[in-house]
């Protein structure tokens, strides 16, 4: 991503949160213009994505300290467009409890890396959820 994208993402979440709306936004990256329209939902594929660096990429989110120091807990469900090559296309929040634990999770987004889904023999683009859960020990 861009710096002036990240700017655009930052001041669009800014804005949301002091404007209190809880909408769903979804982000494309470069790398979609490339790959066709045709996609599919993990349960119409034979195999589904499978997520190759949750540990790397949790360890860059880690907890936010403004949310860990005012006690917010919480899930980030993000719906991942993957393409055939397994690489991040764009994403929709399908559930936030805070901005402060959603934010980061969409920072970092774009960094997942995938195994690409397969049907029929062949890779295809493929929707996927990934979860990240927030606790405070």
């Amino acid at each position: 991503m861009t710096p002036l994208t990240l700017l655009s993402i930052s001041l669009l979440t800014i804005f949301s949160f002091i404007h209190g709306e809880s909408q769903q936004y979804s982000f494309i990256s470069a790398n979609s213009a490339k790959t066709a329209d045709l996609y599919f939902e993990a349960n119409e594929v034979d195999k589904p994505p499978v997520l190759i660096n949750r540990d790397e990429i949790e360890d860059l989110i880690g907890y936010p300290s403004l949310a860990w120091n005012a006690g917010i807990e919480g899930k980030v469900v993000l719906k991942i467009l993957v393409d055939k090559n397994g690489y991040y296309l764009k994403h929709e929040v399908k559930e936030s409890f805070h901005p402060l634990l959603r934010i980061p999770c969409e920072n970092y987004v774009q960094f997942l890396a995938f195994s690409p889904a397969r049907k029929n023999g062949n890779t295809v683009n493929c929707w996927l959820e990934v979860p990240f859960e927030f606790s405070i020990p």
